[in-house]
């Protein structure tokens, strides 16, 4: 709904949602459990998944979602299904941005474990934010001007 009607014109809305779920989330914690707590409760994970939920809008195709970010396993049966169109004499393109898509989980998964190895806890929820937020000014501020400069609209 949120995507339908809130910013139907503005693609990158779902990012700036799952940058105040995260936000919020972080503040949740540290206002219940402070700054040392190692596990995160529930109220602030339940954040967390909303802001997941929103993050899964970013993709859509005639008002539908195209890619659902949380389905590893989606998006590389989309790959091997666009491997198999190339090879019956189709283009990589059939399966380069699912590959591109699951290369980024992959990578996303290793520098989260990475970064575990040195916070958890609130501290994780911190990064998660400083990230999210950066990806979502970045995007928001940078990329839909490019777009918007590109069709003639500023």
């Amino acid at each position: 709904m949120g995507r339908r009607r809130f910013w139907a014109e503005h693609p990158h809305g779902p990012i700036v949602l799952t940058t105040f779920s995260l936000v919020g989330a972080t503040a949740l914690d540290v206002l219940d459990e402070g700054w040392e707590e190692a596990s995160l409760d529930v109220a602030p994970i339940m954040l967390v998944v909303f802001g997941c939920g929103a993050l899964n809008t970013s993709f859509v195709k005639d008002g539908e979602v195209s890619v659902p970010l949380s389905y590893v396993t989606g998006t590389l049966l989309k790959m091997g299904q666009g491997i198999e169109r190339h090879i019956a004499g189709g283009k990589a393109a059939d399966w380069l941005g699912y590959f591109l898509l699951f290369a980024s989980f992959v990578l996303g998964a290793v520098v989260g474990g990475c970064i575990s190895l040195v916070v958890n806890g609130t501290w994780m929820l911190v990064v998660a934010s400083v990230v999210c937020a950066l990806t979502t000014g970045f995007t928001y501020f940078h990329q839909d001007r490019r777009d918007r400069r590109l069709e003639g609209r500023i």
